[in-house]
C-alpha cells in the first residue's frame, strides 16, 4: 500500500518524533549483529527498495555474516498477543507461522538478533482498524514474546514510514527505544490528543 498519512496521522508521527518515540537510528548502537540478523517484515512491494535499502544500508555498516529476511502481509505486528488484538483469525495464524520461522531460523542459523518492522501506511493494520500507536504497541509486544520465549534474543523494533515533510513525499525508519515505549505515560499525549478529536480505537 503506497499513500502518505493523513494531516491526523502526520501530526501523531511528529508527535512521536518530538517525545523520543521515534529516532534516528544509530548502527553503532545495534550491538553484535555482526553474528548476522534474522528481519522479520511486511512484504508490501510498494515499500521494498526502501525498506530493503535500509535494511542493507545498517548491515552494510555492521557486517553480519547472515541476513535472513521473512516477510508477510503485516509483518512483525502479527506476532503480537497483547493489547486487546484487534486483528482477526487469519492474522493471528500467520503471527504464529511466522513466530515459528523466526525460532526455526534462529536454531539452523546460530542467530539471535531479531530485527522487527512495522511501517505505515499498512493495508493489514488499515483492515484491522490499527492505528499508528496501535501497530508500535503490537510491535513491541511481539519484541516482548520474542524475549520471553528465549531471553537471549536481541530485538530492535523500527517503524517505516511514507510521510509528508514541507511539501514534500519522503520516506524513513525510525527506531524505537525500548526504554521509552516500556513506559505507557511516555505515549499518552498521541492518545490523549486523539481521543479528543476521534473516540478512538486506541487501547488504553
Amino acid at each position: 500500500m503506497d499513500r502518505i498519512p493523513s494531516a491526523k496521522e502526520q501530526k501523531h508521527i511528529n508527535m512521536f518524533k518530538q517525545l523520543g518515540l521515534f529516532v534516528h537510528v544509530n548502527p553503532e548502537k545495534l550491538e553484535g549483529i555482526g553474528k548476522g540478523v534474522i528481519v522479520a517484515l511486511c512484504a508490501d512491494g510498494d515499500q521494498f527498495i526502501d525498506a530493503h535499502g535500509h535494511i542493507a544500508s545498517l548491515c552494510n555498516k555492521n557486517v553480519p555474516r547472515c541476513i535472513h529476511t521473512l516477510a508477510l502481509n503485516g509483518g512483525a505486528l502479527l506476532m503480537s498477543n497483547g493489547n486487546g488484538s484487534l486483528m482477526g483469525d487469519e492474522e493471528k495464524e500467520d503471527g504464529n507461522v511466522l513466530f515459528k520461522h523466526i525460532l526455526k531460523a534462529s536454531k539452523i542459523k546460530q542467530v539471535e538478533n531479531v530485527f522487527l518492522y512495522s511501517h505505515y501506511p499498512c493495508a493489514v493494520a488499515i483492515s484491522n482498524r490499527l492505528s499508528v500507536l496501535d501497530q508500535c504497541l503490537h510491535l513491541m509486544d511481539a519484541k516482548q514474546r520474542l524475549k520471553s520465549t528465549d531471553p537471549r534474543f536481541r530485538v530492535s523494533c523500527f517503524f517505516h514510514v511514507h510521510e509528508e515533510e514541507q511539501g514534500e513525499s519522503k520516506r524513513r525508519t525510525y527506531f524505537l527505544p525500548k526504554e521509552m515505549w516500556e513506559n505507557q505515560e511516555n505515549y499518552m499525549p498521541v492518545l490523549h490528543d486523539f481521543q479528543a478529536g476521534f473516540g478512538s480505537p486506541y487501547r488504553s
